[in-house]
């Protein structure tokens, strides 16, 4: 279960996480440097209006921003070993490595987790 935020995230399929977790913020700073962490922050730099733009086209580059972090973050706190996505802000190579550091484990396409899970098995 992600994180619970209203708006984004289904209130009973949420869980209220600890304030002092920084978990979500250091992922979000390396798969999305140039999006504010912060939907007022975003909103402030592009100019929308916290509440009335929310529903937005606007807003759709931060949600998706939150709920690709949140995958991980979901991820990475029930200590899952091979997070697999096709998703290229995952995949690239510095980014990659970067995140690995941070939570452990793999990152992996379906293709190379399949090769993994073969050598695993072999």
């Amino acid at each position: 279960m992600p994180k619970a935020y209203l708006g984004i995230t289904y209130w009973n399929n949420a869980e209220w996480s600890d304030p002092g977790d920084t978990l979500e913020r250091s992922i979000h700073e390396i798969v999305f440097p140039g999006i504010p962490f912060q939907w007022e922050d975003y909103c402030r730099e592009k100019g929308l209006d916290p509440v009335a733009d929310f529903n937005s086209d606007a807003a759709r580059k931060w949600k998706n921003a939150k709920c690709d972090v949140l995958a991980l973050w979901s991820h990475a706190i029930r200590g899952r070993d091979v997070f697999v996505t096709r998703d290229t802000d995952f995949l690239a190579e510095t980014k990659k490595r970067k995140l690995i550091a941070l939570v452990g484990g793999h990152i992996e396409t379906p293709e190379s987790a399949v090769a993994l899970l073969r050598k695993m098995t072999a």
